[in-house]
């Protein structure tokens, strides 16, 4: 499950909620398309205020804009909305040894542009850093947009990385700063990096968990797990199972969000009638 940046330098536990909120106005509108302020409503569970307000703050954004009704018969025709596509951009970089290609996607994951070029010596972070800068300029210029719409850039790396403090231990070493932290200051955007194998995983999109519990004490009786990360994320299952757990004890033990664990949470939500973000 994934969300789109809206402004990650905003603080706050006002304005987060109010960004966590608007994150799901958006994911609905990606997932169903075109939404009335009722169905939003519906979905979300706000009340029809609160979406009418962060509705026309998303549309001050750009983030949404309105869709013209549809002739109709009968009654007054609902006001639509839906997610504008160019309001914002994904950079993706994947940095191989003897490549480093580079897809750019709007904000409904369609891909704009790709770019490809040939890096020879992938030891040398000055000149890894220089094919990064070259390959970005080349992208935002087909693409025909500015870097200030790059919302966010994620760079697959070989080797060793920590994703969580931003170094990459085996390549792309300058100044003894994190990774993270220089190619922000090069790329002119908010950069999150990962090892290039499990950025190919966390990239797919197709997987699914069916957890069942009985009916009458509530216990955890098995699950099914298909997708990437699928054998990490049995391991809390198992060891609920192992001690008997109740879909309780699931509900009750923290899912850090957003990450693939709290599926199992999500699905057990769902086991019961209450799904939070599907």
């Amino acid at each position: 499950m994934k969300g789109i940046i809206i402004d990650p330098k905003k603080r706050g536990k006002v304005s987060t909620k109010r960004r966590i909120r608007k994150s799901q106005i958006l994911r609905a509108l990606k997932q169903k398309g075109t939404l009335s302020y009722t169905e939003i409503a519906h979905i979300t569970q706000f009340s029809l205020p609160m979406v009418s307000n962060l509705i026309q703050e998303l549309i001050d954004e750009r983030f949404v804009i309105p869709v013209a009704p549809g002739p109709l018969k009968v009654g007054r025709p609902p006001n639509a909305l839906r997610l504008n596509p160019e309001a914002g951009y994904i950079l993706g970089i994947d940095i191989g040894h003897t490549h480093i290609k580079a897809i750019l996607l709007n904000l409904l994951q369609e891909i704009v542009v790709e770019q490809n070029i040939l890096t020879t010596d992938i030891e040398n972070s000055d000149l890894v850093l220089k094919n990064l800068i070259k390959i970005k300029n080349q992208v935002l210029q087909n693409a025909g947009i500015q870097n200030d719409r790059i919302l966010g850039t994620g760079v697959a790396i070989p080797g060793l990385v920590n994703s969580g403090t931003g170094w990459s231990y085996t390549y792309l070493h300058k100044d003894e700063l994190p990774t993270r932290e220089f190619l922000e200051e090069a790329l002119g955007t908010f950069v999150q990096i990962e090892n290039d194998v499990k950025a190919m995983a966390l990239g797919e999109s197709e997987g699914f968990i069916k957890i069942i519990y009985d009916s009458k004490y509530g216990e955890l009786l098995g699950c099914h797990i298909i997708g990437p990360e699928a054998t990490e994320l049995i391991t809390e299952v198992t060891l609920a199972k192992a001690v008997e757990s109740t879909y309780m004890e699931v509900l009750h033990t923290i899912h850090p969000h957003p990450t693939l664990s709290e599926i199992v949470l999500e699905a057990t939500h769902d086991a019961l009638g209450e799904p939070i973000h599907i």
